[in-house]
């Protein structure tokens, strides 16, 4: 019986020091900056993604968005879901032509001070793909399913593509 009082006293500690911690609160310049960016967003789910980055989450026009501010409130990033019919015709025509085959599972719009570019997700005979294109069309990234980046080769494949 004393056994079992000493292990449920370390378990009420290992409890309250878990679920003790304290939630860092977003700095006035993130929560300033965000504002600026996204005057009509209510709801926003905030996370600390490391000690130098924070990440809003939230929903707009039926999509999810990801934006990323450093701790002094600098834009640095944003993320949005977009469906297979917002993706522009020369992105679709570099797919077909480069990816004959494959079929779009998710894509997805990105957003830096430097560059706009759009990462598609692609499926073939359970092979996975991602591509990073920049508004151009042109093929700046590609990675297998495990995020290893592939040469930036041919397809030889004959197949008929299923990007639209």
């Amino acid at each position: 019986m004393k056994n079992l009082f000493i292990i449920a006293v370390i378990l009420l500690f290992i409890h309250s020091d878990v679920c003790g911690q304290k939630v860092k609160p977003v700095p006035t310049s993130v929560r300033k900056t965000f504002k600026q960016k996204f005057p009509n967003i209510k709801k926003v789910i905030w996370d600390n993604e490391n000690l130098q980055v924070w990440e809003a989450e939230f929903r707009k026009n039926g999509n999810e968005y990801s934006v990323l501010f450093d701790v002094k409130g600098i834009w640095i990033k944003t993320e949005h879901e977009i469906d297979r019919k917002e993706i522009p015709s020369n992105i679709k025509a570099t797919l077909s032509k480069e990816f004959a085959g494959y079929k779009i599972i998710e894509s997805l719009f990105s957003e830096t001070a430097n560059a706009k570019v759009y990462k598609i997700g692609l499926k073939k005979d359970g092979e996975k793909l991602k591509v990073t294109l920049d508004i151009g069309g042109k093929i700046l990234k590609r990675e297998n399913g495990n995020g290893i980046e592939e040469d930036n080769k041919d397809d030889e494949s004959n197949s008929s593509p299923e990007i639209n």
